[in-house]
């Protein structure tokens, strides 16, 4: 991390399907929170591996840790995340090209960026 955080590794749980993990967040070498992430995961499914379930678990316990810490604390208001997204936000119809699962995904007006694969616009 950039300006001196560090995320770091205490432990993890164990569970047939669940990644637990527990990370720390320090700030310029002094505790600040303590969380546990978590993400499931299923070995038989593709696309999902190991590695990919832990670094979700880490990115879950750092959003823990900030939420903790009050950081971004609008994007917990439901009042806050409707007025932004009317008025920086579309929904735009997808279909995922594999699968033709069709669903509406969310990207800022300003952004005529594809959404990443396999989706496409319909």
């Amino acid at each position: 991390m950039p300006r001196g955080e560090s995320l770091q590794f205490q432990g993890e749980g164990d569970s047939s399907h669940l990644v637990t993990r527990e990370y720390a967040l320090f700030c310029h070498g002094r505790f600040v929170s303590q969380a546990t992430g978590e993400h499931t995961y299923y070995p038989t499914r593709g696309g999902m591996t190991f590695g990919k379930a832990c670094e979700s678990a880490k990115s879950n316990a750092l959003m823990r840790c900030c939420k903790d810490l009050g950081i971004a604390s609008d994007l917990w208001d439901p009042q806050f995340v409707a007025k932004w997204k009317t008025t920086h936000a579309e929904e735009v119809l997808c279909e995922n090209v594999r699968t033709k699962d069709r669903r509406k995904l969310w990207r800022r007006k300003d952004s005529e960026n594809a959404f990443p694969y396999p989706w496409k616009v319909v």
